[in-house]
């Protein structure tokens, strides 16, 4: 009787540890970081022939896009997208409305908002090369970078800040309007 005991904690003891065995490779896929997800499929991914000729950029990430899904040995691909925006000026930013000044001509304020980069046509030619690789080569001859942000990549803008931007903005003077009405105010009270 205290064998069997014995025989059916030891096998319950086992039965729950095979599967922490069984299934290593799928816990540390889990375990790691998007970014490094995304990092390890660039560099799994060879391309067997890339060749642009004066080709735009928007064609240029198209073609990487189906690329990457074409040649992955997984068959998962990555995300990449493409952002030539530039952020708006900041005081462009700032959605309260505008009092009209006195002595600034609103008209001549830069109401531009956000542009399209100027980027360059993109001519080379590889064989056998990894998508980071393709990716790094593309940047740089378009004066763009790359940076991972969870399982994507994002092409911008070489100057394009990094991370969140925080836009606060504070009053620290009141404007001329304010305090000759604040002033006139006080005059008409002491009288």
């Amino acid at each position: 009787m205290k064998r069997e005991i014995i025989t059916i904690l030891i096998m319950s003891m086992l039965s729950g540890m095979l599967p922490a065995y069984a299934e290593p490779e799928q816990e540390r896929k889990n375990q790691r970081s998007p970014e490094a997800a995304v990092l390890e499929a660039l560099n799994r991914i060879i391309l067997p022939e890339v060749s642009f000729r004066q080709a735009n950029i928007q064609e240029v990430i198209e073609y990487l896009i189906q690329a990457s899904r074409e040649f992955d040995p997984e068959n998962e691909g990555v995300n990449i997208i493409l952002n030539l925006n530039t952020p708006p000026p900041a005081e462009d930013r700032d959605k309260r409305p505008r009092e009209r000044s006195f002595f600034f001509d609103d008209s001549e304020q830069d109401q531009r908002g956000i542009e399209k980069q100027d980027v360059p046509p993109v001519t080379f030619t590889a064989r056998q090369i990894s998508l980071q690789e393709t990716l790094r080569i593309v940047t740089e001859l378009t004066n763009l970078r790359y940076r991972l942000r969870g399982n994507v990549v994002f092409v911008v803008p070489h100057d394009a800040p990094d991370g969140e931007i925080t836009v606060r903005v504070y009053d620290v003077m009141p404007t001329i309007k304010e305090r000759i009405r604040d002033v006139s105010e006080d005059l008409r009270l002491r009288r």
